[in-house]
């Protein structure tokens, strides 16, 4: 009787310690919250508990016990079924029940004892946590009472010890293992060591939404960061100024403090003020070199001038002050005095068939157009270059230069080299029908000598040219 006061008392002093951190660890978890995110239950059909008794032979037998030993000889092993609940974030209670075979030693043993036998059993364990429920390998303390039925005597022990659990299957399951030293509570059973093992499956199917890494990874505001990283969680905010809003009364993506108009909605690459374009041609004031008159980008921001309005750029109008074709290079066709006093410019064309002659007769011109960022030739050109060819061939003392030309698009070198490929793949069709090479020269201009000044696409297709220039050799 005075052996089983003392281990009374000692697993009530272990018991009243080991609850009392409890109670402060489930306080402060319930505390935060109106509900518990770590809450979830497992389900396990083999727990396994062995009970083993030859650990505790320093109390002598009064009986016959010589076939207690060893290991097996002194063991009893139960297997069984147990719920597990996860009460908390530490905090965890399972319960078994199972069927038991081999020997349970009392303190004083009859002969009884060293006959091998069945038993029924219940146990229920109280698991503290080390470490944070979210890590895989979980340590524990536990405590436990267990209850053995053997042919109608009743034998309960406390065991005290330690274990741990492993989560695998994404949370889905626990491998769990413990080890303890088992009170005896009553006269007839002896202190034994306990061995448990066990493996279970989880039961709550909602487990990943109410899982603490779910909970963790809460955005409320929904601005892309989680809760627990948003010094702002209730307001939308951004990643560079830690889930919080910046002050920005334009709301044009950049902070009061760092914008120069912070009553103006501008760009980020202006400071956050606007961009003035008082002319509206796509060019800010910063940059347009005329901001009151509208003009092309490639010009900055100036507009082309056109005296005559036809729709050619000065620069390239060789009838800069009389309306005139784009084919004629500003120019008009017929011939007029104008014409005549631009004539040492260059030749002035009348268009005659197909082609083009010049009013002294020692030239003509021939224009095919290419596809847009292409130096391929389409079907009309092969027809216009058919013609050049047989003209050659029949006038032996004429010549024939390849000028390429792009529209107004594109990088300036691009266009160049553009051009030059377009007046080499005329030259080659020329010279698949045996014209020999020193007779046609190539040259490129790229964007330089357009015909229509202007980006639109219903006239940009007359920039996009090869001038094939027959002349009549001095």
């Amino acid at each position: 009787m005075i052996r089983f006061n003392k281990s009374l008392t000692m697993l009530v002093l272990a018991l009243s310690v080991f609850l009392q951190t409890i109670a402060q660890q489930s306080n402060s978890t319930q505390g935060s919250s109106t509900t518990n995110p770590y809450k979830w239950n497992m389900f396990g059909l083999n727990r396994v508990h062995i009970q083993d008794f030859g650990l505790s032979d320093q109390y002598a037998e009064t009986g016959d016990a010589s076939g207690l030993n060893g290991f097996l000889g002194k063991a009893n092993t139960t297997v069984g079924f147990s719920f597990y609940n996860n009460l908390s974030e530490k905090l965890a209670f399972s319960a078994d029940f199972g069927v038991g075979n081999g020997y349970i030693s009392r303190n004083n043993p009859s002969s009884a004892d060293i006959q091998k036998g069945w038993s029924s059993s219940i146990r229920g364990d109280l698991y503290y946590h080390f470490s944070d429920s979210r890590l895989p390998l979980q340590p524990f303390l536990f405590t436990a009472l267990q209850g053995n039925l053997r042919k109608g005597n009743a034998f309960f022990s406390a065991p005290i010890g330690v274990g741990a659990r492993y989560m695998v299957m994404n949370n889905g399951g626990m491998i769990l293992a413990q080890i303890g030293y088992g009170l005896g509570l009553t006269q007839r059973m002896r202190n034994n060591i306990s061995y448990s093992w066990g493996v279970y499956l989880d039961l709550n199917k909602k487990k990943k939404d109410a899982s603490p890494t779910g909970d963790n990874l809460t955005d409320t505001d929904k601005d892309g960061i989680i809760d627990t990283q948003d010094k702002c969680p209730n307001e939308f905010g951004l990643i560079s100024n830690n889930g919080c809003p910046i002050n920005d009364k334009d709301n044009d993506g950049v902070s009061d403090e760092k914008d120069k108009c912070p009553n103006e909605f501008g760009p980020v690459d202006n400071n956050g003020c606007p961009i003035i374009d008082r002319d509206k041609d796509g060019v800010g004031d910063n940059f347009d070199k005329c901001p009151e008159l509208p003009g092309p980008v490639s010009n900055d921001g100036c507009p082309l001038s056109d005296r005559d309005k036809d729709g050619i750029d000065d620069n390239n109008d060789k009838c800069p002050d009389i309306a005139g074709s784009p084919m004629n290079m500003g120019c008009p066709v017929e011939e007029n005095k104008v014409a005549k006093k631009q004539e040492d410019q260059g030749p002035i064309w009348i268009r005659d068939g197909n082609h083009f002659r010049s009013i002294t007769g020692d030239s003509l011109k021939y224009v095919i157009y290419f596809d847009f960022d292409n130096a391929n030739l389409v079907q009309a050109s092969f027809n216009l270059l058919s013609e050049v060819n047989q003209y050659l061939k029949t006038n032996s003392n004429w010549e024939s230069s390849m000028e390429g030309h792009t529209d107004l698009e594109g990088d300036p070198e691009y266009n160049m080299a553009l051009s030059v490929k377009r007046a080499k793949t005329a030259k080659q069709y020329l010279m698949s029908y045996g014209i020999k090479a020193n007779k046609i020269s190539t040259s490129g201009y790229g964007k330089t000598r357009p015909v229509v000044a202007t980006f639109q696409e219903d006239l940009g297709w007359m920039n996009r040219r090869v001038e094939v220039l027959l002349v009549r050799k001095k």
